[in-house]
């Protein structure tokens, strides 16, 4: 009864640490100053592609958001977490042979602007 109850516990243990590590190793945390919220000639579902400079936690990149709770705006302050993979279904960059996928990191849900 008692290996049981333990071994329970050990496996309740290990996939919870593994789902926490798995989760860690997707996504990131971010913080900067908002550059410009477009991009000549890409648009996206949502608000984005979002540039930013001085970004905490890496190289300046291009995120999108999808859900528009928060509006950002450029010389805005910008903080949340994105996804380490590029998603090239939020936005298109138009062009002369057609629109092709513009790959950006996507928000997670949960993101806080500055109001200036």
């Amino acid at each position: 009864m008692k290996s049981s109850i333990l071994i329970i516990f050990l496996t309740i243990i290990f996939f919870s640490v593994f789902t926490y590590q798995t989760n860690a190793f997707t996504k990131k945390s971010f913080g900067g100053k908002i550059v410009s919220t477009t991009i000549p000639s890409v648009t996206c579902a949502g608000q984005g592609p979002i540039t930013l400079s001085k970004m905490t936690g890496g190289l300046p990149l291009a995120i999108a958001a999808q859900d528009s709770k928060s509006i950002a705006n450029p010389m805005s302050k910008i903080l949340g977490r994105y996804s380490l993979i590029p998603d090239s279904t939020i936005c298109q960059q138009q062009t002369p042979a057609g629109p092709i996928p513009f790959p950006v990191y996507k928000i997670e849900r949960n993101y806080g602007t500055s109001k200036f």
